[in-house]
């Protein structure tokens, strides 16, 4: 009988005293989700800061993209490649930081 109210008490609590576990996905580039799952704390990430981070990261491809044009007209002069070598790699690095923060 102990044993049967020790049960129905625990499922009570859990009923009633657990918070529900919230998750959202949000798309970073095509086909690709990054999931976020919490309890008690919930990680979620605001409209907002989804937009900045959006934005930025369109920004860092399209500057990226365009390093990739100008690296192509300059192959001939080997210390400007080298230069814009390092720019797309500190902007690619910079662009995964932005996408998985943490």
């Amino acid at each position: 009988m102990a044993l049967r109210l020790y049960y129905c008490l625990i499922c009570l609590i859990i009923i009633f005293y657990i918070n529900k576990v919230h998750a959202s996905a949000w798309l970073l580039v095509q086909g690709r989700y990054r999931y976020i799952v919490g309890g008690n704390k919930v990680n979620k990430i605001s409209k907002n800061e989804k937009k900045q981070r959006e934005e930025a990261v369109l920004y860092l491809r399209e500057r990226v993209t365009y390093l990739w044009e100008s690296l192509k007209k300059v192959s001939d002069q080997p210390s400007l490649h080298a230069k814009i070598l390092r720019q797309i790699k500190r902007l690619e690095q910079k662009s995964r930081i932005i996408i998985l923060p943490r």
